[in-house]
């Protein structure tokens, strides 16, 4: 098997202009670990990851710490389980 075989087609994408809440927000509705950003011109310039986001010191990242402990104690295992909704 080939990674082009199971990888996504036509992944959704962000522009750099779009905020870290939002980024988060999409990562928590679609169960998303990367998206890819894109320019103007809709060339790829870039992954952000939910580890960019938990590394940054934002209230996005504090939303998606507070997700990954409450999934690590055991508590509902659910794709934005402890976030807030935006």
């Amino acid at each position: 098997m080939t990674v082009g075989q199971i990888m996504t087609a036509l992944p959704e994408v962000l522009g750099l202009e779009n905020t870290i809440q939002k980024t988060a927000k999409m990562m928590r509705d679609h169960d998303y670990g990367v998206i890819p950003l894109v320019d103007g011109d809709s060339a790829l310039v870039g992954i952000v990851t939910d580890c960019d986001i938990t590394k940054s010191q934002t209230p996005a990242a504090e939303t998606l710490k507070t997700l990954k402990s409450v999934s690590a104690s055991g508590g509902e295992n659910r794709p934005g389980a402890g976030l807030p909704e935006s």
